[in-house]
This record gives structure tokens, C-alpha cells and sequence, in this order.
């Protein structure tokens, strides 16, 4: 099976790899990275984004906010993802 490449790979990297993730230490990290990676693109490109990573930025944080809720709740990291205001 071959797969496409990837078409913003700037912050589609750190967004599959933490959902490839299995260790929740591990997981936590790999989290931040994708955050970080979405957020700085957000930054840097306001006004233009095309629509399409439009979507797939919004798919990538609610994806982000989703494994964030499979973090057992005494990991305080688990919950950050508040204070970025999502």
C-alpha cells in the first residue's frame, strides 16, 4: 500500500505522529509538537490559508483535543490544550 504525500507536511508530520503514538509519556510530547506546529502555521499564514488547510487545520485540532482526552486525568498536561484556548 503505498500512501500520498503529504500535502503540508510542516504540521501533517507532528499531527501523525502523535496519532501513531501508543506511550502516554511519549504521547504528551508528541501533542505539544503538533500544537506548536499548527499554531505557528495559523500564525504565520493569517489571511492565506487556502480553504482546504483551512479544514484540515481545524480536523488536526479537534483530532489533538480527542487523543488530549484518552491522557489518563492525573497527567497535568492533559488539559493545556485549554489555556491555547481550544
Amino acid at each position: 500500500m503505498s500512501t500520498a504525500p503529504m500535502q503540508y507536511p510542516l504540521w501533517q508530520q507532528p499531527l501523525l505522529q502523535a496519532v501513531m503514538e501508543i506511550k502516554p509519556d511519549s504521547l504528551v510530547e508528541k501533542i505539544k509538537a503538533a500544537e506548536t506546529a499548527i499554531f505557528e502555521r495559523l500564525r504565520e499564514s493569517v489571511g492565506m490559508l487556502d480553504n482546504e488547510e483551512v479544514v484540515g487545520l481545524l480536523g488536526a485540532i479537534s483530532t489533538l483535543q480527542s487523543l488530549r482526552r484518552l491522557l489518563p486525568e492525573s497527567d497535568g498536561q492533559r488539559r493545556s490544550a485549554s489555556s491555547l484556548g481550544m
